[in-house]
C-alpha cells in the first residue's frame, strides 16, 4: 500500500504508513522504492532521507547505494 500511495506522490502518507509498520519491511526496499519516487517527482530531500533508512537497513545493496549516488548527484 505504501508503494501505491508513493506511486501516486502522497509520499507524506507512504512514509507515515511505514512507520507505523516497520516491522513490515526489514530489508529497506519500502524507502528505496518510496525514494525512488520522491525523486522522480523533485522532492530530493525526502528521497535522501529514505535512501539513507534504506541503507541503514541493508548497506550492502547495490542498487540502494546507486540511487544514493544519483540522489547526491541531485543535490549538488
Amino acid at each position: 500500500l505504501a508503494g501505491v500511495l508513493g506511486a501516486a506522490g502522497r509520499h507524506a502518507d507512504a512514509v507515515t504508513l511505514q512507520l507505523q509498520n516497520p516491522t513490515v519491511d526489514t530489508d529497506g526496499y519500502l524507502p528505496f522504492v518510496l525514494a525512488g519516487s520522491a525523486r522522480a517527482v523533485g522532492n530530493v530531500e525526502l528521497a535522501k532521507q529514505l535512501i539513507e533508512t534504506a541503507i541503514a537497513l541493508d548497506s550492502t545493496n547495490l542498487k540502494y547505494q546507486q540511487l544514493a549516488e544519483v540522489i547526491a548527484h541531485v543535490t549538488r
